[in-house]
Order: C-alpha cells, then structure tokens, then sequence
C-alpha cells in the first residue's frame, strides 16, 4: 500500500479486539540481503512545523490499559535507530520502564560508555573501573541517601537501615577494618586504633600489703622527683636491716570497655629506679594476677631487677606473655587484674626501690 498524499482513516470497533491496520510480511528464506518491511515511512524534511514519521496523538483513557506502541516476543531489536538526528529518544512527563538489563551503547557526552546498567534487582554503573563521584564540587549539594524518606538532613551520607544488620562496612583486600554496627562503631583487624593509659603513683586501687612476708622493716614512701629525674611519682622503699626486707605495692587495674588486643610490643611497661645495680642489696619483683581465669597462677611475672644505679628504667611484657591463647591470661574488656611489685631493699636508705608509672598499650575496637 503506497500513500502519497491526503489521509488514511482507518476506524476499529470498541468491543472485543480489533486491529486497524494488519501487516502480514513473507519469511525470507533464501539467498541474499533482502529486507522486509512491515511498514515503511520516507519522508523529506519541512521547512517549516513539525513532521513525524509516526503520531500517535492523544488518548481519553478508560478504565482498561492503554499501551501506545506493543511488541510481543521474538524480536531481535526492539528499536534500532541509525540517524544521526539529535534526539533519538525524546520524553516528557513519562516513565522508562524495563524488565531486564538496560543498555545504553552511546549517547551525546557518553563517550560509548555505559553509565549505568540494570539487573535483577539491583543499579550499578556501566563501567566497574571507574569511580561514582557525587556532588564533585564544592558548592554542590547533591547527597548520597540510602533508605529513609525524603525529609533528611545536610549529612553528605545518610543510611537509614532498616534491618537489623549492620549499617556499615568498610574493608581494604577483603578484610574489614571498621563497622558501624546497630549498637555503635566497631574498629577491626588493622583498622583498630592503638591507645595508651598512664597509671602514675599514687595509684588508683593501690594499696600496700606485707604479701605474708616475714620481713617487712623498712619505710615505705610515696614521693615526686625533681625534674632532674622528669618529675616522676613513685614509691619508694627503704630499710637499714642487715638483712634484705620487702614490702608490696598491689594495685588493681580494669581493662576499658573498647579494649580489642594487646599492642605486639609494648603491651605491658612498668617504670621503675634502683639504688643500686646489684640486686643484693635492692630489686624489684612484679607479678600479674588474673585471678577470674586461674586463680593462685600469674599471667606475668619478673623477678630479681634491678637497673642500673640511680638509673629510671623500663620493664616491657609484649603482648604473647600477656595473651598467649593459654590460661592464665588478661586479655578481655571489662577483666581485673592485681599486680603485685614486690620492693626491697637492705643496709642503708640508698639502697632504694622505687616504683613509678605502669602503661597499657593496647588496640581499641571502638
């Protein structure tokens, strides 16, 4: 059917299905390129007002569904546009819908990269090697809004999850570094903060205590250094007794509640200064006791130091003598240890055993 001018009206009934126009077309099965047309439109451009190839003009819509243009199964290309015309598709006021992946090979400033494709699902940029940038500007105020409504706040990123897993995760080669769980943040594997706490003389929970020894004559101080000696507190023992004498210091010391591990090196350091660098005439004994993992059996212990003469110096426990898998061990947030610094000292008061700060170097998990 060939129309070279004035209308074609076709007019179908409004009851049952009709069809207005039906276009059956041959099957192309042999040789050669041949092309089919079920209907062909050429047209020369106006100079003037609009012309389109196809119209389909306004519709009173019913109570039924009004679809514009239909196309049933079995087609290779739904629509295959080869024009170098400026718009190949051009909407207003309407809706792009897709039941499967949508592709897009190339558009005006797309450069033929695929900037978004959809799945089952789920929406994800065409290109998975390239970033996804957002308000990329500092005057922009584009926002990242995952979940919730539409009344938000300034927040750059607001997740609003609604499940009761986590809200966050970020991780580097596949192990996670920090969590944003329902409950707060969560730091993990490499990602976990290191922090320190200073316990400096007089301790909080000190006191003194004999330890059951049989050989208590002596003094017992607490005191500051000049700032020659860095203006460190401590206790000092003394005795003039022939013989060696001792005396404890205990004092009890609670893991934090964002307490994760040990640091490797430096779990444990204890400072302390002697009279002298023998250890017959002035030491110190330390002890660490967890006594809620095996009661009596010391986690760490070091006996018989003594530094060199009038000399503060660092007593360090890594974090394998503190932890190492096997009862007894101070390894948990919330867990109370004692620690015990055994100090003598004998024949003159400068022979001296003192007792200054004790850190915990540990890795936090919030």
């Amino acid at each position: 059917m060939n129309i070279t001018s004035s209308n074609l009206d076709v007019a179908t009934t409004d009851t049952g299905t009709s069809t207005g126009i039906s276009v059956t077309t041959g099957s192309n099965t042999g040789a050669g390129t041949a092309n089919q047309r079920g209907i062909q439109i050429n047209a020369t451009g106006v100079s003037q007002g609009t012309l389109r190839g196809l119209d389909i003009s306004l519709i009173t819509g019913g109570g039924g569904s009004e679809i514009a243009i239909s196309v049933g199964s079995g087609w290779d290309t739904i629509l295959s546009g080869t024009t170098a015309g400026t718009n190949i598709f051009s909407f207003s006021n309407a809706t792009l819908t897709t039941g499967g992946a949508l592709t897009v090979t190339s558009c005006s400033g797309c450069g033929g990269v695929n900037y978004w494709q959809l799945g089952t699902g789920t929406l994800a940029p065409g290109n998975l090697t390239l970033d996804t940038v957002f308000a990329d500007t500092a005057t922009a105020s584009a926002k990242v809004v995952i979940g919730g409504s539409l009344t938000r706040g300034k927040s750059a990123l607001i997740i609003n999850q609604t499940e009761l897993t986590d809200l966050f995760t970020a991780s580097a080669s596949g192990i996670s570094l920090f969590r944003l769980t329902q409950t707060g943040p969560e730091y993990m594997n490499a990602g976990r903060p290191s922090k320190k706490i200073t316990l400096s003389p007089e301790y909080p929970g000190a006191v003194l205590t004999a330890s059951a020894s049989g050989t208590i004559t002596g003094s017992m101080t607490s005191d500051a250094s000049p700032s020659a000696q860095a203006w460190r507190n401590y206790y000092q023992w003394t005795s003039t007794e022939a013989n060696i004498q001792d005396y404890t210091v205990a004092v009890r010391v609670t893991l934090p509640a964002d307490f994760d591990a040990w640091a490797t090196s430096n779990a444990l350091q204890f400072n302390y200064n002697t009279g002298l660098a023998t250890t017959d005439y002035n030491k110190l004994d330390i002890y660490v006791y967890n006594d809620t993992d095996t009661v009596y059996a010391p986690v760490y212990f070091s006996t018989a130091n003594a530094s060199a003469t009038k000399t503060w110096t660092t007593i360090t426990a890594d974090d394998s003598q503190i932890d190492d898998g096997v009862a007894p061990d101070w390894d948990a947030a919330g867990e109370t240890a004692v620690i015990y610094f055994k100090m003598y000292g004998r024949a003159n008061t400068a022979n001296y055993t003192q007792v200054g700060d004790i850190v915990l170097n540990y890795l936090s998990k919030f």
